[in-house]
């Protein structure tokens, strides 16, 4: 679960209704966003795509932007981009210019950008020639004052978007900064991002390496070589042969006679290596990967006997390993609110009417001016299913002991309470 929010100290509650209000922006201008973003089955929601960057490419990329649609309506522009087709511009404090390329259909291109098509291409636009597989490469500039669409050397897009900054933000995961090399500055940027591969990533070619090495050989061993000899020059081979190799040469036997006549001759079987050093290997592989990424044991497998404390502990520590992953999901959703709530106050809006869920999860549906909300830092907190699973079963078990619906000794055994 993802809770937004805004925390304040006793001196500061008496701010409290521009605050809520604050929120309820922050959380509903998102649960806008997401319904845009999952319109489509390729869509991802915000919390989902930004999961899943963070943990495969090691960073995130997102921006978002607030404007006003042909009917008066305040709406939302959030994207999440993959960071390997990113390029940009750092500044001294935030982006300088961004670049994304995305590579899309044709029709993606004339349903997105309709309006823009029909009043700057009225005699058509020239995409150039898509690819293999029907996809064409679009580009997509931002810098402080403006941001662009091109396709094949030509802007499809050239708007003002007039807020004086870049509306990106990108973020690594992890506590490593970019250290430059004397040799190259850009080959030790891809330390900076930890992804969940970053302290094993040269081991997994050896693992796909010898999992096809085990593939063939378990593949072999449940197939049976049937070879014998025979003389031509005496008779025939002998008829039903065959049969013990399953009937066909493609089937799962093998059958090799040799014909003595011939001058051939069978000396016996080549032994194969043992499998027992690609096995070790194999074993010694996967005890690298859990050392460098997360140990199965967070998914509940046990490894090694104990307990089921012990078996707590260890998922506890394992677990430990997604702490810089949702750190990044956590700034990402602070910088988001506060991006929204920065564009709403500064820009050129009358209000927005928005739907969605406060931080306490209480359903809202509000119309919000400018003036009634107050520019704050956010707050965000991942809280992990497991442990708001065991919250709210823990809860029903010491409300039914509290109303006297069960007993102390069932309570103790379903909720895995110590007695004293």
């Amino acid at each position: 679960d993802m809770k937004l929010f805004i925390d304040v100290d006793d001196e500061k509650k008496a701010k409290r209704k521009k605050i809520a209000s604050a929120e309820q922006l922050a959380n509903g201008v998102i649960a806008m966003a997401n319904r845009q973003l999952t319109a489509v089955p390729e869509g991802k929601s915000i919390q989902d795509a930004l999961a899943f960057f963070a943990t495969t490419r090691g960073g995130t990329a997102k921006s978002v932007y607030l404007y006003v649609d042909a009917d008066g309506k305040v709406c939302v522009d959030a994207q999440i981009y993959d960071p390997m087709f990113c390029q940009w511009e750092s500044g001294a404090k935030e982006l300088a210019k961004f670049c994304y390329r995305a590579y899309v259909k044709k029709e993606w291109i004339e349903s997105a950008y309709e309006e823009y098509l029909t009043k700057n291409w009225k005699d058509g636009y020239d995409y150039g020639k898509a690819g293999a597989d029907g996809l064409i490469l679009l580009y997509c500039f931002c810098d402080t004052q403006s941001w662009k669409v091109s396709c094949n050397g030509k802007y499809i897009v050239e708007e003002e978007h007039g807020l004086g900054y870049v509306p990106v933000n990108i973020r690594s995961v992890g506590s490593a900064p970019h250290i430059h090399s004397s040799v190259d500055q850009t080959s030790t940027r891809k330390f900076s991002w930890r992804s969940v591969y970053a302290d094993d990533r040269e081991m997994y070619d050896l693992d796909s390496m010898m999992l096809s090495i085990q593939a063939s050989k378990a593949k072999e061993a449940g197939k049976t070589i049937v070879a014998g000899t025979f003389d031509s020059t005496k008779a025939d081979q002998p008829d039903g042969i065959q049969k013990l190799g399953a009937g066909t040469s493609g089937g799962r036997n093998i059958t090799l006679m040799f014909d003595t006549g011939k001058g051939q001759k069978f000396d016996g079987m080549i032994t194969p290596p043992p499998a027992e050093v690609v096995d070790r290997f194999g074993v010694n592989i996967q005890r690298r990967l859990i050392i460098g990424g997360i140990d199965p044991v967070a998914s509940g497998q046990m490894n090694q006997p104990g307990s089921g404390a012990l078996a707590s502990i260890l998922m506890g520590a394992a677990l430990e390993f997604l702490n810089p992953f949702k750190k990044c999901i956590e700034e990402d959703f602070v910088w988001t609110a506060e991006e929204i709530v920065r564009q709403f106050i500064n820009g050129d809006f009358s209000s927005i009417s928005i739907q969605g869920r406060d931080s306490k999860k209480h359903k809202f549906d509000s119309d919000i001016k400018p003036s009634d909300i107050e520019e704050k830092w956010f707050d965000c907190n991942l809280v992990p299913d497991r442990l708001r699973d065991e919250t709210i079963e823990l809860g029903n078990v010491i409300s039914k002991l509290k109303n006297g619906v069960t007993s102390w000794e069932t309570a103790v055994q379903q909720g895995n309470i110590v007695e004293d």
